[in-house]
């Protein structure tokens, strides 16, 4: 009997296609490793050679390779790979531990959790290019699309309140599609605000 539990794949326009295929591979290694359960325990690959804990060297150097296939596929800022290595060596540590090792493998899952940090980084770099695109096409808001684009990510819960204001009466969400306004049309507003306070404060400068 095999189970296999592979989440929807995202692709990214930013990737070279040798880029790209790498990726598909790595993340079809950790399915196949991590997230495919067969045999009567249905237990992963992983998490049958910790079984036994002496195994545990093997599952080691499998998380090293998916570290070091991701890292090359391309350059990671240093805050995402320490997350990364620390989760490598948090397995690494508890593979040791009878039984506990096996638990927290199925819910650690150390690659899979590897690959989901890269691909938010790759989804940040792809959110940076879309920012860069050219602003000539606008909406009926009279915004430019990929402002628009960016904005319909974020969910409702992240977003303010109709006409409550530039904070829209939430605390603010550390996030990646986190916007402070409620609607389309209030962005526009409150960038042509920003737009005309920036000209008068030229404005008062050259006067001065």
């Amino acid at each position: 009997m095999v189970y296999k539990n592979s989440n929807r794949r995202q692709t990214y326009r930013h990737l070279t296609n040798e880029q790209a295929l790498s990726l598909n591979q790595v993340r079809d290694h950790i399915d196949e490793l991590e997230n495919t359960y067969s045999g009567y325990l249905l237990l992963a690959q992983s998490e049958y050679c910790l079984l036994l804990p002496l195994l545990n060297p093997l599952v080691i150097i499998q998380n090293k390779k998916h570290l070091k296939h991701l890292c090359k596929i391309t350059d990671l800022p240093k805050e995402y790979l320490r997350k990364m290595k620390r989760n490598v060596w948090l397995q690494s540590a508890m593979g040791f531990v009878p039984i506990a090792n096996i638990i927290f493998a199925r819910k650690f899952k150390c690659s899979t959790r590897n690959l989901n940090i890269f691909e938010q980084h790759l989804q940040h770099e792809e959110d940076k290019l879309l920012f860069m695109r050219s602003t000539d096409s606008s909406n009926e808001d009279g915004l430019p699309i990929h402002i628009t684009q960016l904005f319909n990510k974020c969910q409702a819960a992240k977003r303010g309140h109709p006409g409550s204001g530039k904070n829209g009466g939430r605390k603010r969400v550390t996030s990646l599609y986190y916007t402070p306004y409620a609607s389309l049309s209030d962005l526009n507003d409150s960038i042509k605000s920003k737009q005309s306070n920036e000209s008068v404060a030229s404005t008062a400068i050259n006067s001065s």
